[in-house]
């Protein structure tokens, strides 16, 4: 969503201030992933090897698709 607005604002269309949203997006996600670390850590069961696990597993597929997709 944060991207399409992004897309949008760069083709002059009426959706204004989707850098914005954008910045939203980073400072959602920063606090959301800090707050996993966080309690991970607490917790005892940190480990920067399943942070990034977690995140290529989310991330790989929209990433193939992208990839592998038609161009447009």
């Amino acid at each position: 969503m944060a991207v399409l607005l992004v897309v949008l604002d760069h083709i002059h269309t009426c959706v204004k201030g989707g850098y914005r949203r954008v910045d939203v997006f980073f400072v959602t996600s920063g606090y959301l992933i800090n707050s996993v670390v966080l309690s991970e850590m607490k917790s005892g069961r940190f480990s920067v090897t399943d942070i990034y696990d977690r995140r290529i597993r989310r991330t790989f597929p929209a990433l193939l698709v992208m990839l592998l997709g038609p161009p447009l």
